[in-house]
Formats: structure tokens, C-alpha cells, sequence
């Protein structure tokens, strides 16, 4: 089965709590445990980092993955960084490699796509024949109750949240997530995030929980970074 891996990133960013070296050297991480877990794996970074890198590190990273997008002079990317609107742009690069894919992959065979985020890892644990029985499905982690409102939960049966830190989907469903990614923006424009973003609008009939994905890494939030398995 081919195996896609979508990797969104922007290292030098003006927000979150790792700095720039830390931010690049755990990219290597994650292009290494695909490696390492998933044979013939295709990796597809996307990287929007303010004001571009360096040709030196542009060449360490292309010569680490099968595909290096560069998307550090995208007007929209740039505007989503500049508003330190991090969801929206990790939705944004995510688009931009699948329809990368599209055009210059086979998806037209059996295989699945997986959204890794940047300086996330895939666990010793991590197994592709945990994915034999996926076609036609998305698979997450098992879903988690939401953290707003209720009364905004309620109105908008929002009471969940789909978190992605790691994910995927088979080829089969590319087009209709290509659309959901549409539907997710409009929802995250009413203020939700991503995971309530997903939770929403995933149709529940084609979603597979598993109750873990063995992935992990560092969550980098605007003053602090803590580590979680997922």
C-alpha cells in the first residue's frame, strides 16, 4: 500500500515557545521515525517560515524528504503568519500538499495520506498494518470532550473534538476531504478551532477512532512547550 505523509510547517515563526534551532532540528525527527516505521514512505513538507531559511538549511531538509514546498513568499500563508493565525495555516499548507499530490503522485492505487505535524514523532509502536482495514475511512484519535462553553457546545453540537497532531485518510477520500478542508476553514472562520473544526464536519459514518495513534512530541504553545503521546 502506498503511504503519503503531509508534513505542515512553519519553523521560523513569530509565535510559540521553541525557538528557531530547536524548531528545525525536531523536524528531522519526524522525517526519521517515518522513515524508520514506514517502509517506501513519500514525505511531502510544506514549510511557510517568515522570511524563508537559509539555502544550507533548504538543502538539509530537501535531502531529507521526497518532496520540500516552499512556501515562505505565499501572500496567504505570509497573512495567516503575520495574524498569528496558526490553525489557519496549517490548513492552508495541508491543501497545498494534497493538491501537490494529486498531481504528482498515483492516487489512483489503494493507499492512505497522513497529516503529521511538524516536530511530531511516530512512536517504535507505530505499525502501518494497524491500517489494513481503512478503506473509505478516516481514522483519528479517539475523540475528546470539547473545552468550550456548553451553552456554545450545545447550540452548534460542538460537545467533541477531533485532535490532529496525527491523522489520515485513503486515497479514495482525497477529493471529499479536499472539500471538508473547505467546510473546516468556514467553521474555524465562526471561531472554532481545527479539532472542533473536524469533529464537525468528518463524516461520522466514514471515522474510525483508535484510542491511540502512537505518535508524540512537543506541544508548543504560546509560552510554554509540554509533551504528550497521542
Amino acid at each position: 500500500m502506498k503511504t503519503i505523509f503531509i508534513v505542515p510547517s512553519c519553523i521560523n515563526s513569530k509565535i510559540g515557545a521553541l525557538d528557531f534551532e530547536t524548531r528545525y532540528r525536531l523536524s528531522f525527527d519526524t522525517f526519521n521515525t517515518i522513515r524508520k516505521q514506514v517502509e517506501n514512505a513519500t514525505i511531502i513538507f510544506c514549510d511557510s517560515s517568515i522570511g524563508g531559511l537559509s539555502e544550507e538549511k533548504k538543502k538539509e531538509l530537501t535531502s531529507n524528504v521526497d518532496y520540500y514546498l516552499d512556501y515562505s513568499e505565499d501572500p496567504i500563508a505570509q497573512k495567516f503568519n503575520d495574524q498569528g493565525l496558526k490553525s489557519f495555516g496549517e490548513v492552508y499548507l495541508l491543501r497545498k500538499g494534497i493538491e501537490f499530490a494529486k498531481i504528482k503522485l498515483d492516487l489512483e492505487e489503494p493507499g492512505r495520506m497522513f497529516k503529521l505535524g511538524a516536530r511530531y514523532y511516530l512512536l517504535d509502536s507505530f505499525t502501518m498494518s494497524d491500517y489494513k482495514n481503512t478503506e473509505d475511512k478516516y481514522v483519528f484519535k479517539k475523540k475528546v470532550e470539547s473545552w468550550m462553553d456548553k451553552n456554545i457546545s450545545d447550540k452548534y453540537n460542538s460537545a467533541y473534538m477531533l485532535q490532529t497532531l496525527l491523522y489520515s485518510w485513503s486515497f479514495s477520500l482525497t477529493d471529499e476531504y479536499l472539500q471538508i478542508l473547505d467546510n473546516i476553514t468556514d467553521t474555524m472562520m465562526m471561531g472554532f478551532d481545527t479539532e472542533h473544526a473536524h469533529f464537525l464536519n468528518i463524516p461520522k459514518e466514514k471515522l474510525l477512532e483508535y484510542d491511540n495513534l502512537n505518535a508524540a512530541g512537543n506541544v508548543a504553545g504560546y509560552t510554554n512547550a509540554y509533551y504528550v503521546e497521542h
